[in-house]
């Protein structure tokens, strides 16, 4: 019986490891759900669903929207309070609504995707939503996108969420700024609605080609239905031209030949194909764009935790800070990047400058413990003897017998 279960315990040891890796992994591949789905690229609602329920994401209800949290980069604890909000929104549950938080790194935001029963629900989740925000901490701005009932149309909510967030320099931060208020006059810029121009502004920084899409056709095909004098239509044709424009210069993006093509077009129609042609080359710029800023953050990171790790006070905490990231990312990031956790990352850069020091210098062992930032030397003695198997008094006379 006893070899039983020993052999049982020595078995079921993969599998444990098995599930504790997926529970780490869980978070990440939560998140990448919910990216994909506010970024557009789903069409088929059957499997956004399916996919979305395999990563604990359940949707009961049948409108969506979302609201995008844009935080106040001149706050130092701005990163503290996205990590605090984005743990509230970890398990956030209303009458009539559910929400789930991802975080965007790159923009220092967090999209809230919410699931919700009708507009009442959607007014009350708003509500909360607000008081989780003012308990968090001062320094956000909310904006809310339209309601829509079909999954599919997710990404449509989360680039006018994201486009409302404009508003704050009119506004001020701590406000919430509805993309289309109930009842409230939409301002107009000559002969479009605003919240149009920057729809389509945002698509295209956001990389969605999808809602680009669909923005620009809107617009093109109200111009199609003006009656008005060609000197006048060319104007706002030239309108558009110079949104999209703007919006391919702040990601510098450029399509020298396409350029000319498009201010030299013939027809709305040859508009319309020509800058379809280049919103694409924007969306990829966009995407492009992100991947090197997340390339260059991994360097960054890693860099930062070799150069800092001997400080006694390293910490997750103090490292999400700097990078205005949330303790929950920069973990699961740390876990993706090194395959083990910070602590773990932490224990081996310390371990392995200990070992250096103990081979090729006659320091005591107090002084190089102490060195690597780790003020309690009884305490890593016995992890050191744990992890190699001698102390480290024994590991320096092993290596100087070696050689």
């Amino acid at each position: 019986l006893a070899l039983a279960l020993f052999f049982a315990a020595h078995q079921y040891r993969p599998v444990n490891r098995m599930q504790e890796r997926m529970s780490v992994q869980e978070p990440y591949v939560r998140d990448q759900c919910l990216l994909k789905l506010l970024g557009g690229s789903w069409e088929d609602p059957d499997n956004i669903r399916e996919v979305c329920a395999m990563s604990g994401i359940v949707f009961p209800y049948p409108n969506f929207f979302v609201v995008y949290v844009s935080f106040d980069d001149l706050f130092s604890h701005e990163a503290k309070v996205r990590s605090t909000l984005l743990k509230k929104l970890e398990g956030w549950h209303l009458q009539d609504a559910i929400g789930f938080g991802v975080e965007l790194i790159h923009d220092h935001a967090i999209a809230v995707l919410i699931n919700c029963l009708n507009d009442k629900s959607m007014e009350n989740a708003v509500r909360d939503l607000e008081q989780q925000k003012a308990d968090s901490g001062r320094g956000a701005t909310m904006g809310v996108g339209g309601i829509y009932d079909d999954i599919t149309r997710v990404h449509n909510s989360y680039i006018e969420a994201s486009a409302a967030t404009d508003y704050k320099f009119a506004s001020g931060t701590d406000t919430v700024v509805y993309f289309k208020p109930s009842g409230a006059q939409i301002g107009t810029s000559g002969w479009y609605q605003s919240d149009i121009h920057l729809k389509l502004t945002q698509s295209l920084k956001k990389g969605n080609k999808q809602a680009a899409a669909e923005t620009l056709g809107m617009m093109l095909h109200q111009l199609k239905t003006f009656r008005v004098p060609i000197y006048l239509l060319r104007c706002y044709c030239f309108d558009v031209i110079n949104i999209v424009f703007r919006a391919a210069a702040s990601m510098e993006y450029a399509n020298a030949a396409l350029e000319e093509k498009i201010v030299n077009f013939t027809s709305i129609e040859d508009l319309e194909t020509l800058l379809h042609q280049f919103n694409e080359g924007v969306c990829r710029q966009a995407a492009q764009n992100k991947e090197m800023e997340r390339l260059l953050l991994s360097e960054q990171v890693m860099l930062y935790i070799q150069k800092h790790f001997r400080e006694s006070d390293f910490s997750l905490e103090g490292t999400a800070a700097h990078f205005k990231l949330s303790e929950s990312y920069l973990s699961r990031f740390i876990k993706e990047k090194a395959d083990i956790t910070f602590m773990q990352y932490l224990w081996e850069l310390r371990l392995n400058a200990v070992k250096r020091e103990l081979e090729h210098t006659v320091k005591p062992i107090r002084t190089i413990v102490q060195e690597v930032g780790y003020l309690d030397t009884p305490n890593f003695i016995r992890k050191f003897k744990k992890t190699e198997g001698l102390t480290p008094g024994e590991y320096r006379k092993r290596r100087a017998d070696m050689l």
